[in-house]
């Protein structure tokens, strides 16, 4: 379903898949969307001025995120298996400065965990952080310059962990796989763009065990500040590849796989310039700007630090001044949700699609069990709404409501009763 013409508070079109338009009831649900869909989870004190750089979300009760000191020297892994009522430090990192810093913990399986450090590699634990232990790797000597970005590491939900490693020494990427949450790796392929070419800052992204994307740079291009990237896909586990695209961007923060033909690429511009997200929906190829953007009203220095998708529509970006953007179309369209902080966010976990954690600085730790609406058990359905025109009754290919009021959100459901669009207030298309 894609939404045409401008507010929500005007006229507005709903164009419907033929199965959908088929099964639906021109019911509308009117939900309240404020703050208070979300919850604040407290950390002790020591910590509720920190910043949480990270989230791993076992379940709510098993939650553990990477906090730093407020004078940013140390990282601590935080676990707390009580929902928040208590929290115990796994780990202590002693990083010394921004570059340094460990950055993302994950969730694995059972009691094994990983978090990525950009200078030091790997750290795994096989018992919920009880005892953090460096992963070992072919050429570890070139994990201590090759991995500066998380992005560099990703995870499937089949418990493989991929990392792809920039190697002076080899000359190229090397592509390295391991089955055993981060305990041992091994080097599945050499990979490059151009050839003698070393790269920098490469990122890699698994949709399953065998389909992959890699973003493989050189160095910048005289003094623009932007890199040569060459997109690698793989349909066979990286035992080969091909280079199915080419685009000159600044540092590629993240590239995340939403399905099996959708992706996301968050770029860093070089110095003066806007930091831009693009979506491929042809698994590689044909990237375009994603202009979520003008949503964010009054402030246009605010931007996206991090991106997560379910393995079907659903994806969620929080950034800088507490902006939280939901995509239900896998990354093509993008509506600001209400945020319950101001603060700059760092991480998302998305559990599924109404259970969801966000952390950030100044010790914010939020969920949501109702994807960021609140009232939703407590929704007015309207089957005949007196002050919405909805037509035609029944429905062809589109559908167009008269009559929304500005300021509220809206369901639009089937005859199942299943929510097949929200519509919140405020945002635009």
């Amino acid at each position: 379903m894609t939404i045409s013409n401008h507010e929500y508070s005007e006229d507005f079109t709903l164009t419907l898949s033929a199965f959908i338009l088929s099964l639906l009831i021109l019911c509308i649900s009117i939900v309240s969307s404020y703050a208070d869909g979300w919850a604040r989870i407290s950390l002790p004190e020591q910590y509720q001025y920190s910043r949480i750089q990270s989230i791993a979300v076992r379940s709510p009760d098993s939650i553990m995120v990477m906090a730093f000191l407020p004078e940013d020297s140390a990282s601590c892994i935080l676990l707390t298996s009580d929902a928040g009522v208590s929290w115990t430090c796994t780990n202590t990192c002693w990083c010394g400065g921004y570059l340094n810093w460990a950055r993302q913990v994950r969730h694995v399986s059972g009691d094994n965990y990983v978090y990525y450090h950009p200078i030091g590699g790997c750290m795994y634990t096989t018992n919920s952080g009880n005892e953090w232990i460096h992963s070992d790797g072919p050429d570890d000597d070139c994990i201590h310059e090759g991995v500066h970005n998380p992005a560099s590491y990703s995870l499937t939900k089949y418990g493989q962990l991929w990392r792809i490693v920039d190697c002076e020494v080899r000359g190229g990427g090397s592509i390295q796989l391991s089955t055993d949450y981060g305990r041992s790796w091994e080097e599945v392929n050499q990979v490059s763009y151009i050839p003698d070419e070393i790269p920098n800052e490469s990122l890699i992204s698994m949709l399953d065990e065998q389909r992959g994307l890699a973003a493989v740079s050189v160095a910048g291009i005289g003094n623009t500040g932007f890199k040569s990237y060459g997109i690698l896909s793989t349909t066979n586990g990286w035992k080969d590849y091909q280079v199915v695209d080419t685009i000159q961007f600044g540092n590629i923060y993240q590239l995340l796989i939403v399905n099996d033909s959708n992706a996301l690429l968050y770029v860093l511009g070089p110095p003066n310039t806007a930091t831009k997200s693009y979506l491929t929906t042809s698994f590689g190829t044909d990237w375009r700007p994603i202009n979520e953007y003008h949503l964010i009203e009054g402030d246009s220095l605010s931007r996206i630090l991090q991106y997560e998708c379910l393995q079907d529509s659903l994806c969620i970006g929080v950034g800088t001044n507490g902006i939280i953007l939901q995509s239900l179309d896998a990354g093509a369209s993008w509506y600001q949700l209400i945020s319950p902080t101001q603060f700059k966010l760092n991480d998302v976990a998305i559990m599924n699609k109404q259970t969801v954690y966000i952390v950030g600085d100044s010790g914010t730790i939020y969920y949501t069990t109702t994807g960021g609406v609140s009232d939703v058990n407590e929704a007015t359905t309207h089957d005949n709404p007196s002050l919405l025109s909805i037509y035609p009754n029944p429905a062809d290919d589109a559908i167009t409501v008269r009559g929304m009021e500005p300021g509220t959100a809206y369901h639009v459901v089937d005859i199942l009763g299943q929510v097949v669009r929200t519509l919140l207030p405020d945002a635009s298309e």
